[in-house]
Formats: structure tokens, C-alpha cells, sequence
């Protein structure tokens, strides 16, 4: 009997964590599964949530990978230039994860200026870049997928970070 109700309110708390999200559209879609916007109905931030394929969960590899990413995600919450990991939750089977949302990347800063960016504007980059990657060190994390490193101050807000190796 307690086993039931305690599988109850499980289902209540994950019906919850979805709900309190409104999805205003798919940002992007990857091998693991797809990252929508959304907005948090409550506070009215919009956030980047990613969602996993249920087929991706099954496979012992990225099944690992995911678990690793997660845990250095939450130990490197508070550390400015690195994209925070608001939630995660499951949703019918599905791993979902909550991040901060970054509406523009580096790659687009640079395809902006297709003549070069500024020097003082890759300076500020650069010494953001290492700055996370330092974070990054600091925590062990050795291997960062660099369209996801770090956030970036002034008009560019980020480029997210997917740390996933000790």
C-alpha cells in the first residue's frame, strides 16, 4: 500500500514540474532529444528545456553521460560565466532538464560580423571563455563541448555549456 501512494505523488510532482511551464516553441533538436523555450507560468522567466528521447535513456552510454552532465551542472550552480541548471524532473518516462535561457549564442555573434568582431569585443570574449574554463578545471571537468561553455556579458548573453567529463 505505502509503495502505491508514494508512486502517487511522484506522478502528482512530475505532473507539476510540466506544468508550471508554458512551451512557446522548439529551439533546436539533437540526437539526445529537443530543447524547447518556455516560459515558468509562476515568475513569468523564460528557460531553455530539454527533453531526452526515450531512446536515448536506454542506451548505458548516454544514459551515463546524461547522469554525469547533470551531476557537474548542479555543483557548478552560482558560477556566473557557466549556464544554470534550474530543475530536472521525469515526465512520463522522460528525463527533462531546466536551464537558464540564453537567446543568443557565439556562433551568431560571429556570423554578425562576417568582416571579423571588433578586437576589444573578442578580447571580452576570450577572457570569459577562459574564465569558464577555468571554472570548469577548477571542478575537474575535462571535457567541455564548446558551443556550451560559457555565458557571456554585454548584448551576447551565452554560449551554453555542456560539461560531461571528470
Amino acid at each position: 500500500m505505502r509503495r502505491r501512494s508514494g508512486h502517487r505523488n511522484k506522478k502528482r510532482s512530475e505532473k507539476n514540474s510540466m506544468s508550471k511551464y508554458q512551451v512557446l516553441g522548439v529551439i533546436g533538436e539533437g540526437a539526445y532529444g529537443v530543447v524547447m523555450k518556455c516560459r515558468n507560468k509562476a515568475t513569468g522567466e523564460v528557460v531553455a528545456m530539454k527533453k531526452f528521447k526515450e531512446s536515448g535513456e536506454r542506451d548505458e552510454a548516454v544514459r551515463k553521460t546524461i547522469i554525469r552532465e547533470v551531476k557537474v551542472l548542479k555543483e557548478m550552480r552560482h558560477i556566473e560565466p557557466v549556464v544554470q541548471l534550474y530543475e530536472s524532473f521525469r515526465r512520463k518516462g522522460r528525463l527533462y532538464l531546466v536551464f537558464e535561457f540564453i537567446d543568443r549564442n557565439l556562433l551568431e555573434v560571429i556570423e554578425e560580423h562576417p568582416e571579423g568582431c571588433p578586437v576589444v569585443m573578442i578580447e571580452k570574449y576570450m577572457y570569459q571563455l577562459l574564465g569558464a574554463i577555468l571554472e570548469c578545471h577548477s571542478k575537474q571537468v575535462r571535457s567541455l563541448r564548446v558551443p556550451r561553455l560559457a555565458k557571456l556579458s554585454s548584448s551576447i548573453d551565452l554560449l551554453p555549456v555542456n560539461v560531461v567529463h571528470r
